[in-house]
């Protein structure tokens, strides 16, 4: 999991760090933490790829709530939680879907209150849909697809189909090999492909889509390794 802590203050960065290598080793996770000074170097680097972001609400450039709508509006869907010294900022939350909210100094204990939350997200097994403040999983077995339409994506289940707002290169590095891109709208499970031709895909709803040539060996690649 990758985790981002956007403070300006360097001992209130290293206390927190501190905690989430404990929460690391606690629940036996694979953390990268990484560190800035304010807002411009998060949002000038790979904040898509961050699970969770750190956001201290004073800092130097723009406030830590100006950088969650700013994220917000760039489709980050990871989760943001606020740290401020004054509980009257939590509110604010509230209108960029935060997680929660911390107050300095931090403990061990306030830390594993918020990070429950992600008791969905550290099992291999399923895909957490968010939807605001609320949270869905959805066993990666019975995901047969994920495809762009414009700024949201549609989820294929065997059972359902549900709909975010997310881009396939955010939730791309956190997929299980399984999950083969064949085509720059669609992401599928290998587990429920039917047939494959140089130009189509059909998978086990009946759906079918195009295959994109440059993704077309790996997805071939896949197939073949899967049927044998």
């Amino acid at each position: 999991m990758n985790f981002a802590i956007v403070e300006d203050n360097a001992s209130n960065c290293q206390e927190l760090k501190q905690c989430l290598k404990t929460w690391e080793q606690e629940h036996s996770v694979d953390l990268h933490i990484f560190c800035y000074k304010n807002g411009s170097e998060l949002l000038s680097d790979y904040f898509q790829q961050m699970n969770l972001i750190f956001l201290d609400i004073h800092l130097p450039d723009i406030t830590g709530v100006e950088i969650a709508h700013r994220l917000r509006k760039e489709d980050y869907s990871g989760h943001i939680v606020f740290l401020t010294a004054f509980s009257e900022f939590v509110f604010e939350g509230y209108h960029v879907r935060a997680l929660d909210y911390l107050l300095k100094p931090i403990t061990m204990a306030e830390l594993n209150r918020c990070l429950s939350h992600l008791d969905f997200e550290i099992s291999p097994l399923c895909y957490t849909l968010q939807d605001g403040l609320n949270m869905k999983k959805i066993p990666f077995s019975t995901i047969i697809a994920f495809a762009t339409q414009g700024h949201y994506m549609d989820i294929f289940t065997t059972e359902d189909t549900y709909h975010q707002r997310v881009s396939l290169k955010a939730i791309k590095p956190n997929l299980p090999s399984d999950f083969v891109q064949c085509h720059r709208t669609l992401i599928v499970n290998i587990n429920h492909v039917t047939k494959l031709d140089s130009n189509s895909i059909c998978l086990t709803n009946g759906n079918v889509y195009p295959v994109s040539r440059p993704y077309l060996k790996q997805i071939q690649n896949a197939f073949v390794k899967c049927v044998s």
